[in-house]
């Protein structure tokens, strides 16, 4: 309807001979759109009637529709919500006139004004903790509309305000009226029961409105002054009864705005003017057509982007007014701060917590995708504005060009004689984010121009709960803009800023004055018109950052110019940061920013027939795994901030060859996270390691399960002597699924492998009487949370997995000393080995698992989820499967799960939809749609791996071919039906009717590590064991073999592998010298040429 890239305003559907497409049922982004012609004879009105009803369920949704579709309903309708309105009003004593100042009362209480808050200065000083208002029992979670009293005589005030407070909470708006007892200390004892009575009577009139009243009658003098002036900071409207009826205190401030806005404009100034949006006959297809541009110098060219040289940049190139079908990002990142952006340059910067300390808005919509940043550029001369983002002030003259890569991304455009190139960095430690624009001026006259920067304070996880708390204000040292959230819980003391390197023309901390009323982010009035900012940097505004520069570039030269935003722990420190990054040199920063990056990335790579794969391998699969995955823990899709139990243990393990210590570090912090009892936080928030605890079964297992192969990669068996913490938190009641608290950091210590093997002592306790493990909340498929929430359901997956686990992990135990364990899991291996061969084969595959009544799921028998991949490929990577089963198995997932047509490898088939059982909340996404028999990317890649170690290489590499995101947008049509970005892989790709073959949730997907892994290990056949690099190459029929460059155990290796009819089994050949090994050991400081023979 909207259209991508575009907004209400100017939605597709308004275009000429647009048509709406009549779809219903599952969609991806769900509104309602009705559209009816109608024809206005002359001098003749005609009526239409949109309704818009609720109902329980479908049938009395129908009966509604019934009742209302006749000619006549609307007037009674009308009628009845009049007469409705009436009596509720009488009812609450107030005239019709009073009802409209209610209305205008609330406009107030949702977006707060200036002139009905507390003076700035009085917010600046005065705003504290929200916990600080918790002493008098107000949550600080509702905007607050407080009145102060001093005198008995004004208590009709009062009484008002209650009535006021009753009509909105009547209409679904929720506020905390709070009434602030003033008196002098020998009469307040009075007053405050005559204010008690008034308060107490409006809460019993409405109980019918639920149990929490939201009213509040406080005493000035037994509030400690930090509370009483935090609480007077944050009300979004104050009032004192001396000063009038509340009705005459709004009229005043609203004088007193509309005289403040007219003494901003200078007498005889001419006001500014509202620019209209681009005329919409821009989106007209016509200029669609012409805006396609150039694929020339770029690999894989789709329409809309290609990879530049080797792989490890994607550069997009977008004309009139295209963008790419979903937003196309890229995920900057350092340890605790970073920013993604989008191809057309709409960004979002984060510090600490991506979802709890958001310094700019995350979007998180796809069809819009609106900017709450933005650099643009104001023509002294011409009087148009511009920029090299096509995010905001587009001209569709002009060609954007991004290119996205490991640390950056870089704008680049050409208006005139005007070329301008803005890159984005993030410095590897400081939480800056370092933005340079060069402008060059090929002209022959010289150029005058405006550059304004702008950032939208959220400092939060939401806007629309932070701005009215934001407290703005100027380093005198640097000219830097800083903003504060005193209000926020967790991070209060934190200073955002918005800096230059070199002095200012003018700035703001007022949206409004920047933006302008209708105006927006992408067409703001102060650039459109190239106005000079007011230097507002006030308290109680609308807050933002917005600083104007004034360049003059001579003709054949060119101008630099820096911006930096970020966050510090104090005023002081951001002062110090932007003087520190404001004076670095931004090339040798890149440069650095490059050498640090190839220096990780650099470990493998491979040169191989498929450039697609090597692109992937090369570059993108880690680097999403580490900028993304591991560091930022946010992307478009989610902003989620936490650490997964599971999650990031599985990531690190793709990079241990890369840097070990990544998984060491993890194991270590997972293990932290584990009650005394074996169970672990499923996940938790880092800093206040606030986290759930589940009943989700398969966590207990990842611990032990990471380990072990540490230290088979590794071979750092001292890991296992760290003493690590438990935590303490209340054990889940009976039927309880999960609980989010905060838990204690236990006195008790033991060692990481003691974490292990208590979580693995509880995952065999919990067992089914056949001897498979129980399912409870939900397995590695977290949507199954009901197929054993009664403690009876199994899994077979699990079963799989934990029998790989403690295959793997009792010789550890054994060499650790702990043979009653050893022999005890080596025991239950036996048992679960022969469970799995018995009752869960189902003829021609394994089951999924069986429900808590016994009936199975992944069974020829099931009409929904007859097939579940994982179930098969972890018999064959647990390697404990009876082979030939397996083989069976996984020939019967070839059949039913791999889509040739969609190019997809499907979880399971079909999907939830009309079963009976409620497997739970898997259900509930549409058919094909993520976890519900869509291609879930992480268990297709165990699938690639597990065809991989049969040995069936084409059938790996078919599959691996289908998951790499390149091949899924080679053109612009099916870029287009894939929509998102063809560099990152996607958690998953649909297979429902009608959205067959769109890919979903991108960059955060733990998919990342594990395609990753199918390719280097599975394929390539490249692993670590201690000190050794082993090959074990499952090449497909066609390659001939590959080349790959290994910077690894301080050696720099370079490997050929290559098919030899004379050979029978993999050998080496290192330096010229043969040996029938398939693995060696390179000594530090080596340079080696290995040739890898395999079989032809």
């Amino acid at each position: 309807f909207i259209g991508r890239g575009r907004t209400i305003v100017e939605a597709a559907a308004f275009d000429p001979g647009a048509k709406l497409g009549g779809h219903s049922g599952f969609t991806l982004d769900p509104v309602a759109a009705l559209r009816r012609q109608v024809r206005v004879p002359a001098n003749k009105k005609i009526s239409l009637t949109f309704w818009t009803a609720v109902g329980a369920n479908r049938a009395e949704l129908e009966d509604a529709i019934a009742r209302l579709d006749h000619p006549e309903a609307f007037a009674r309708q009308a009628m009845l919500a009049w007469t409705r309105s009436q009596v509720q009003t009488r009812h609450l004593g107030l005239s019709l006139a009073d009802a409209a100042n209610v209305q205008n009362l609330a406009r107030y209480l949702i977006y707060p004004d200036p002139f009905l808050r507390l003076p700035a200065e009085s917010i600046a000083s005065g705003l504290g903790k929200q916990s600080g208002l918790w002493p008098t029992s107000i949550s600080g979670d509702f905007p607050i509309f407080l009145v102060r009293i001093g005198d008995v005589a004004d208590l009709e005030i009062v009484a008002q305000a209650l009535r006021f407070q009753e009509y909105m909470r009547a209409r679904g708006m929720m506020i905390d009226f709070v009434v602030v007892n003033e008196q002098a200390s020998s009469y307040v004892q009075d007053l405050q029961r005559a204010v008690e009575t008034l308060c107490e009577n409006s809460r019993l009139r409405g109980k019918e409105l639920g149990p929490r009243q939201h009213i509040f009658a406080v005493r000035r003098d037994l509030m400690d002054e930090t509370t009483y002036k935090t609480l007077l900071a944050v009300a979004r409207v104050v009032l004192h009864t001396r000063n009038g009826t509340i009705f005459d205190q709004i009229e005043r401030a609203e004088t007193a705005a509309l005289q403040a806005r007219d003494a901003l404009q200078p007498a005889g100034a001419p006001a500014l003017r509202e620019p209209s949006p681009p005329a919409p006959q821009t989106w007209t297809a016509q200029a669609s057509i012409e805006g396609s541009a150039d694929g020339s110098g770029l690999n894989q060219w789709n329409g809309f982007g290609g990879f530049e040289g080797d792989g490890r940049h994607y550069v997009v190139r977008l004309a009139g007014r295209r963008t790419t079908p979903q937003p196309w990002i890229n995920v900057v990142s350092n340890a605790s701060f970073g920013f993604h952006v989008s191809a057309e340059g709409a960004a979002f910067t984060w510090s600490r917590n991506s979802r709890d300390y958001q310094l700019t808005p995350w979007a998180n919509d796809p069809v819009t995708n609106r900017p709450g940043e933005g650099i643009y550029i104001y023509d002294l001369a011409s009087g148009r504005a511009f920029s090299p983002l096509a995010a905001v002030v587009r001209d569709p003259a002009m060609t954007y060009e991004t290119w996205h890569g490991q640390g950056f991304s870089t704008f680049r455009s050409t208006r005139g004689p005007l070329s301008m190139d803005l890159t984005h960095v993030v410095d590897p430690v400081d939480p800056v984010k370092i933005s340079r624009l060069r402008i060059q001026n090929t002209g022959s006259v010289p150029a005058r121009l405006r550059v304004y920067a702008y950032a939208e304070w959220v400092l939060g996880s939401h806007r629309s709960r932070t701005a009215a708390t934001i407290v703005p204000s100027r380093d005198a040292a640097t000219g830097a803009l800083l903003a504060q959230n005193p209000y926020g819980l967790d991070f209060s003391e934190r200073v955002a800023f918005l800096a230059a390197d070199s002095a200012a023309h003018s700035v703001t901390a007022d949206r409004g004055e920047f933006i302008g009323r209708h105006g927006t982010s992408e067409l703001p009035h102060a650039v459109l018109n190239g106005a000079s900012l007011s230097g507002r940097v006030e308290a109680g505004d609308d807050p933002c950052a917005a600083i104007a520069r004034d360049i003059d570039i001579p003709a054949g030269g060119d101008v630099t110019l820096l911006w930096l935003l970020g966050d510090a722990a104090s005023a002081e420190e951001a002062s110090a940061l932007v003087q520190h990054h404001g004076s670095k040199d931004f090339d040798q920063r890149l440069a650095d920013n490059e050498r640090t990056w190839r220096g990780f990335l650099d470990t493998i790579q491979v040169e191989t027939p498929d450039k697609a794969l090597d692109a992937m391998v090369n570059h993108w699969l880690p680097y999403q795994s580490l900028a993304c995955r591991i560091r930022a823990r946010s992307a478009f899709y989610q902003a989620s901030g936490a650490f997964g139990f599971r999650d990031q243990l599985q990531d690190t393990l793709a990079l241990l060859v890369h840097d070990p210590k990544l998984a060491r570090d993890q194991i270590l912090n997972a293990a932290r996270r584990q009650f005394p009892e074996g169970d672990v936080q499923h996940w938790w928030l880092p800093r206040t390691e606030a986290g759930v605890r589940t009943m989700i079964s398969d966590d207990v297992v990842w611990l032990a399960h990471a380990t072990a192969h540490y230290l088979q990669v590794t071979g750092d068996t001292a890991v296992l002597r760290e003493q690590l913490p438990f935590i303490d938190g209340p054990p889940l009641e009976e039927g309880e699924h999960d609980a989010f608290f905060t838990p204690e950091i236990s006195k008790k210590t033991a060692s990481l492998y003691d974490h292990c093997a208590r979580a693995l002592d509880l995952a065999l306790k919990r067992s089914s009487p056949a001897g498979l493990p129980l399912i409870l909340g939900g397995d590695w498929n977290d949507g199954m949370n009901r197929v054993g929430e009664h403690g009876k359901g199994e899994s077979v997956w699990l079963g799989w997995f934990l029998l790989k686990t403690l295959g793997d992990f009792a010789p550890v135990a054994k060499a650790e000393g702990d043979t009653k364990r050893a022999q005890a899991w080596a025991k239950h291996a036996d048992v679960l080995k022969r469970a799995l061969e018995s009752t869960a084969w189902d003829g021609e595959w394994y089951r999924r698992g069986s429900f808590d009544d016994g009936t199975p799921l992944g069974s020829r028998g099931s009409q929904e989820c007859k097939i579940d991949s994982i179930a098969q490929s972890w018999s064959v990577l647990s390697g404990e499967g009876d082979p030939a089963r397996s083989t069976t198995a996984m020939q019967q997932a070839m059949k039913m799960l791999v889509d040739d047509e969609l190019k997809i490898v499907k979880l399971f088939t079909p999907p939830f939809s009309k079963t009976e059982k409620d497997p739970g909340y898997i259900k509930s996404y549409p058919p094909g749609v993520r976890e519900n028999g869509g291609q879930y990317t992480h268990a297709a890649s165990w699938f690639v791996i597990a065809l991989a170690e049969m040995g069936r290489t084409d059938d790996a590499y078919r599959c691996f071919s289908m998951l790499n995101p390149v091949n899924h947008a080679l053109d612009e049509a099916a870029a287009e039906h894939y929509r998102v970005e063809p560099y990152v892989v996607a958690a998953d790709v649909y297979a429902g009717q009608g959205k067959g073959g769109r890919g979903g949730w991108t960059w955060y997907t733990g998919s990342a590590g594990w395609l990753y892994r199918a390719a280097v290990e599975g394929i390539l056949g490249i692993e670590r064991r201690g000190e050794r690099i082993q090959f074990k190459p499952k090449l497909p029929s066609h390659w001939d073999g590959y080349a790959a460059t290994l910077k690894v155990l301080g050696a720099e290796l370079r490997v050929r592998v290559v098919r030899d009819a004379k050979v029978k089994a993999i050998s080496l050949e290192i330096n010229g010298k043969k040996t029938k090994a398939s693995s060696f050991e390179p000594k530090a400081g080596d340079k080696a040429e290995v040739v890898v023979r395999i079989p032809a």
